[in-house]
């Protein structure tokens, strides 16, 4: 009998890729095989859990199906950065999204998502923890139906692209202090962890 083989890839923030690895490993199905990324050539079926390497045309082409679990809800936040623009744009909640990788970003047909609400003391980093654990968790859940094909998909249209330069560009907050530099008006502001709220002034 042929062995299917299924290779799980992450480049980044490596321990989600560890831990999903290490449930994979010991909940193999008969006839299939779980192999690391330095075999991806050999792979019948990918995983992407953060692997941040853009996958060919070709190689997509040539596999059974290639899936990626993404950290943020598609279809609106495609791209990086889902947790930082999340809490930009004000949202009230956010997740993951597990999706088949096809030739563009994030655009392909949704097979699960999972969400979770946004607190008033969440930060991108508190949000991006917590979707790790989900998205460990939503592994582990769709695992074997993942790998033997017994799932539905539906439709991932529309939602914005955030490319990493749009993330690196919103972090420069100059316009929006010298915006509210006005003397005797306030000034712009933020609120600390324990809600005071801490003054942004526009100096020389």
């Amino acid at each position: 009998m042929t062995t299917t083989k299924v290779c799980i890839a992450s480049s980044r923030q490596g321990e989600i890729g560890k831990r999903c690895i290490e449930f994979a490993n010991n909940n193999v199905p008969y006839s299939f095989e779980v192999i690391n990324q330095e075999r991806m050539d050999e792979a019948d079926i990918f995983i992407s859990l953060l692997y941040d390497k853009i996958l060919s045309k070709e190689y997509i082409g040539g596999r059974g199906v290639c899936i990626n679990f993404h950290p943020g809800l598609l279809p609106d936040y495609r791209g990086a950065g889902a947790y930082s623009w999340a809490l930009i744009n004000k949202e009230k909640e956010t997740g993951i999204t597990c999706h088949v990788i096809d030739h563009n970003i994030d655009s392909g047909p949704i097979i699960a998502v999972r969400r979770t609400l946004i607190h008033e003391t969440d930060t991108a980093e508190t949000l991006f923890d917590r979707c790790m654990d989900m998205i460990y968790d939503l592994f582990c859940e769709t695992w074997r139906n993942l790998i033997v094909g017994s799932y539905l998909t539906q439709p991932n249209d529309g939602g914005h692209i955030y490319l990493r330069k749009d993330l690196q560009d919103a972090k420069d907050l100059t316009h929006i202090v010298k915006a509210f530099t006005f003397t005797g008006k306030e000034s712009a502001y933020y609120y600390n962890k324990v809600g005071k709220k801490i003054y942004l002034d526009y100096e020389e």
